[in-house]
């Protein structure tokens, strides 16, 4: 092969690797620790010590050791599905329920700390998704007036308000997933990706990306499923690598530690991180 044939050929691979959007393909090795069989199973979240929560669609919330044992339940006075099940926070838990427009605070055993409705804050739109912030604050995100809004939950007062349609203009914004981790806010949008703002509701900026699955952050990477892949995505460089998941239909993930947690259809499976990953 002569020098024109090789320098051809190098700058083809190089234009395949740009057009992907900087994707590197990896060869995992997946190892099973352990599968969980959850009738019903809804959604799901992992704490800062490695312990899984799960919903189901009644709002009944339970509490998993490392180990997989059941240890504590949360039943709901009324009976409902919940759109967010948050338990990263180091002192609460998090839950909202759009059919109710309802969020309550949860203490580290399930027990109750405070309940409202949204209407008790003045809220009175179409809220399909909340979260909690830091400093006694709830963010949300209101559909008919497509504005990202920010209360204080112990005054009852909205504190700020974000048209979203303005960074997003002729968009169909459809809210997957709200939350707020180490003073930044991510909103993950349908058809569209991740969006990054800071913990004052300033734009950032968005990382686009094809599939509509809840994604988990870890770091300063975004883990997506799509297909049968992981996709593993720097939001500072949007570096991309992927890899393939272990055989099985997979609708969400999380991951903690050297732990990574694949939800199925009724089941959980752990997984042993891999190295690279």
């Amino acid at each position: 092969m002569d020098i024109r044939s090789i320098s051809v050929n190098f700058f083809c691979l190089l234009a395949l690797c740009l057009i992907n959007g900087h994707v590197s393909a990896q060869n995992t090795s997946w190892h099973l620790i352990q599968k969980l069989d959850i009738p019903g199973l809804d959604l799901m979240d992992i704490d800062s010590k490695g312990n899984l929560f799960t919903s189901n669609q009644s709002g009944m919330i339970c509490q998993y050791d490392t180990n997989g044992d059941s240890i504590n339940l949360f039943a709901p006075s009324i009976s409902s599905r919940l759109d967010r099940l948050e338990t990263h926070w180091t002192v609460n838990i998090f839950i909202y329920s759009s059919n109710l427009q309802k969020v309550d605070i949860l203490d580290r055993f399930l027990h109750p700390i405070s309940s409202n409705h949204l209407s008790d804050f003045g809220i009175y739109g179409i809220i399909p998704n909340a979260t909690l912030g830091n400093n006694n604050t709830i963010w949300l995100f209101d559909e008919s007036d497509l504005k990202l809004k920010k209360l204080n939950y112990r005054s009852n007062k909205v504190l700020q308000q974000q048209p979203l349609n303005t960074i997003f203009p002729d968009k169909d914004l459809k809210v997957v997933k709200l939350w707020e981790r180490n003073n930044m806010l991510y909103i993950q949008i349908r058809d569209i990706g991740l969006s990054i703002f800071d913990n004052q509701g300033n734009y950032i900026k968005t990382i686009i990306f094809s599939g509509n699955l809840p994604v988990d952050i870890d770091g300063e990477y975004v883990y997506s499923l799509q297909g049968n892949h992981l996709l593993k995505i720097n939001y500072l460089n949007e570096a991309i690598e992927k890899t393939l998941m272990p055989k099985g239909k997979y609708k969400g993930i999380a991951l903690k530690g050297k732990r990574v947690f694949l939800q199925g259809e009724n089941t959980i499976e752990i997984y042993q991180r891999p190295h690279n990953f």
